[in-house]
């Protein structure tokens, strides 16, 4: 059976490494569970964003936080800011929070992606095309979450 998507259910998930256990939410051609994707991998998303930016509207609460700095609330329903399209920018990599229950599309890879996500060339350790065990959670796809 070749696997290439899979909508699945996410059963353990660490927002710190961005690496789970999901469990596919199909079958296999007996009716029988197809089994757990362990250390599914999320894909991140790497933004260039402004570094300042200027709150047009909205109502702001500012809360202390324990490292010293603040955090801000908009509790308007809305926020306007704007910025300088010329003016510095930073890279801010985003990682996704799941948790347990959420449900999420896998891509399945077309070979094992241990080699390729560091950067080199190769088929990992295994040799199977389309391996579930090389999986990658794309997002959030069920009613719920």
């Amino acid at each position: 059976m070749i696997h290439t998507n899979m909508i699945c259910k996410v059963e353990r998930y660490d927002t710190e490494t961005g690496i789970g256990d999901i469990v596919p939410l199909f079958t296999d051609e007996d009716g029988e569970q197809l089994p757990m994707i362990v250390n599914a991998r999320a894909q991140r998303q790497r933004l260039k964003l402004p570094k300042e930016r200027t709150l047009e509207s909205g109502n702001v609460e500012h809360s202390p936080i324990p490292d010293g700095g603040t955090s801000h609330t908009i509790d308007s329903g809305s926020e306007t800011v704007s910025y300088d399209p010329d003016g510095d920018t930073q890279d801010v990599l985003l990682i996704p929070s799941y948790k347990k229950g959420d449900i999420v599309m896998a891509c399945i890879t077309e070979r094992d992606f241990a080699d390729a996500i560091k950067g080199r060339k190769g088929n990992g350790d295994s040799r199977e095309p389309h391996d579930s065990m090389s999986a990658i959670i794309t997002g959030l796809v069920g009613d719920e979450g």
